[in-house]
């Protein structure tokens, strides 16, 4: 596997955007074939490559921000009560987190415990 330079990926990321902000009403399969078109052919993604990178990276609704004391609490109560199902969390957090966000902050703090705590291990 290789990486694509920085310069591609902005560029795809903000044709993904300039599409879904303009689309009414598409499927991510559709979404697919318009940066597919747009691009003359160029870019290459799958309906899931799409949808992923654009609710994990590109949706403007997600912040990037810092996880609060009170986010951090929330999410190990949620998982406490509903278990490690990260699209359900995504509404007890309010929307505000992508489930990539949700999973990555309770594993590094399933980690950062277990190194504070060997015991738990």
């Amino acid at each position: 596997l290789f990486s694509l330079p920085q310069k591609v990926v902005t560029l795809i990321d903000s044709l993904l955007t300039k599409i879904i902000s303009s689309a009414v009403k598409l499927k991510w399969n559709e979404i697919a074939k318009v940066l597919f078109e747009t691009s003359q052919g160029y870019f290459i993604r799958t309906s899931k490559q799409c949808r992923e990178r654009w609710l994990n990276h590109l949706d403007p609704s997600k912040t990037k921000l810092s996880w609060s004391l009170v986010e951090c609490k929330l999410l190990l109560e949620s998982v406490i009560e509903k278990g490690k199902k990260w699209a359900s969390l995504v509404e007890n957090l309010k929307g505000r987190r992508s489930e990539h966000s949700i999973k990555n902050k309770y594993n590094s703090m399933v980690i950062k415990q277990k190194k504070l705590n060997p015991l738990l291990s």
